[in-house]
Parts: C-alpha cells; sequence; structure tokens
C-alpha cells in the first residue's frame, strides 16, 4: 500500500503544503520512493522522468499495470514488443510515465 506524505504533513513546517515530501509504494520486494521538488525548482510535470521498472513475473507486471492504469491513462497496453517479452507503459493520475518490462 502506498504512504504519502505531505510537506504540509512536516512537524517542522512548510509553505509547498500541497506538494509530496515522501511518497514510498512497495513494488514486489522492493520499495520505490518519491518526492515533489520544493518550490523554486523548475519542472515540467509527467515528462521530467520516466520510471521503469523490470518485472521477472508477467502477472506482477500485469497487477502493476492495472493499478496504475485504473486512474490513469493508458500509452501502451502490456503486450510483447522486439525488445521485451511483455512492455506497458501508462501515466498515473499525478502525471508520472511509468514503463512496466518483463526482463
Amino acid at each position: 500500500m502506498p504512504r504519502i506524505m505531505t510537506y504540509g504533513q512536516n512537524p517542522a513546517g512548510a509553505t509547498d503544503t500541497d506538494r509530496i515530501l515522501h511518497a514510498c509504494m512497495p513494488i514486489g520486494n522492493r520499495k520505490v520512493m518519491f518526492s515533489d521538488c520544493p518550490s523554486g525548482f523548475q519542472s515540467l510535470k509527467g515528462n521530467n522522468i520516466m520510471l521503469t521498472i523490470g518485472f521477472d513475473d508477467a502477472e506482477a507486471l500485469k497487477s502493476i499495470y492495472h493499478e496504475l492504469a485504473e486512474k490513469g491513462t493508458v500509452s501502451m497496453k502490456p503486450e510483447k514488443t522486439f525488445l521485451n517479452e511483455l512492455f506497458g507503459m501508462v501515466t498515473d493520475q499525478f502525471g508520472m510515465i511509468w514503463q512496466l518490462s518483463k526482463v
């Protein structure tokens, strides 16, 4: 289950109260952690980074894909490509682009 803490929830206080200070999402046996840049840093929402996660198991890939796609936008449904046994791409509800690859 993802955990999210905003800058506004920081006990030390912050001005960027609606931005994410820390988010942690388990993916398989690993934790992936994220944060928004504080104000003053220039970034373009969504296209500033694409995260690619490699999976050993096709069912795990499909499960994560469906969770992200539920409130997101599908760019490519998981399918066989010239490079991967299974590959899919989805933009989540927050504008982050995810590439999911069975390696």
